[in-house]
Order: structure tokens, then sequence, then C-alpha cells
């Protein structure tokens, strides 16, 4: 006969409680005190002067060079074989026995607790 066991594995423990710490909001940064000084005087003007430069001219750049890299040749397709198998006959009917496992246990119920301190 088909014997067919169901087995269950151990559960593992309940998960310990979720810990979430939470801190209030600092309190907000007074604005800057700021203290200003008298501005410094404004400079005399200069005259304006123009000063003529040669400049020596820019060099030719180096030519660009382009590189064209084509890729391999595809390989060749592997051989393809297929084997098949002859069918085989018939197959005899088996009794078939159930074992069932026991039910499993249930875990209690979470509880939400909040820690304020101040």
């Amino acid at each position: 006969p088909l014997i067919i066991k169901e087995v269950r594995p151990p559960q593992p423990p309940a998960p310990p409680p979720l810990v979430v710490r939470q801190r209030a909001p600092a309190p907000p940064q007074p604005p800057p005190l700021v203290l200003r000084e008298r501005p410094p005087q404004i400079p005399a003007s200069v005259a304006a002067k123009t000063v003529i430069r040669k400049l020596a001219a820019l060099p030719v750049p180096p030519r660009s060079v382009i590189i064209e890299r084509l890729p391999a040749p595809p390989p060749k397709p592997r051989d393809i074989i297929i084997e098949r198998w002859i069918p085989y006959g018939a197959q005899a009917k088996r009794k078939t026995i159930v074992q069932r496992a026991a039910a499993a246990q249930q875990y209690k119920a979470p509880r939400n607790i909040i820690i304020q301190y101040e």
C-alpha cells in the first residue's frame, strides 16, 4: 500500500515585543543677532587706460581617431538529438493510507504599548 505521513516541524517560539522609541522634536533655534558696522569709504576712481597685447595663434588640434570594432560571427548552432522512450503499460491501482498531523498551536495575540518619558 501507499502510506502518506504528514509531519509538522516544531513551532518556533513567539517573537519578542517590538520596541519603538520616539523622541520629541527639538525646540526651534532663535534667529541670529546681526551687528553691522559702517561700510568703508569708496576709493577714488582711476582714469581708463587701454593696453593691447598680441597673443600667439592657437595650434591646430590633433586628428580624432575612430576605432570600429565589429563583433565576432555567431557560433554554429549545436546539434539537436531527440531521444524518445517507449511508453510503459498501464499502472496497477494502489491502496492509499493518509495519517493526518496534529493541529498547529496558535500564538498569543501581540500587545501594543506606548511608553512616554518626560
